[in-house]
């Protein structure tokens, strides 16, 4: 589940646009077969242990990756 929903996060965060919550189960092949067998209700659970965490926003055309909180966990970079 954890895995899932990390994979979930990263395959949203290459969307260049808000993802419709209907498309999440196909936004990637990865999730298509994460999510075969499961119903929407695991999607919605997943997507609201992810806004929980403050890492999604849930917006009028989908859900959308808050990308200045993932940055927070990246390596910082060496001045030049």
């Amino acid at each position: 589940t954890d895995i899932r929903r990390r994979h979930l996060l990263l395959d949203l965060t290459a969307a260049s646009a808000p993802v419709p919550v209907a498309n999440v189960r196909h936004i990637s092949p990865r999730m298509a077969e994460a999510y075969a067998g499961k119903t929407e209700k695991t999607i919605q659970r997943d997507l609201n242990e992810l806004e929980r965490m403050d890492l999604i926003t849930r917006l009028p055309a989908g859900v959308q990756v808050r990308q200045e909180r993932l940055r927070a966990f990246l390596p910082r970079r060496r001045p030049t």
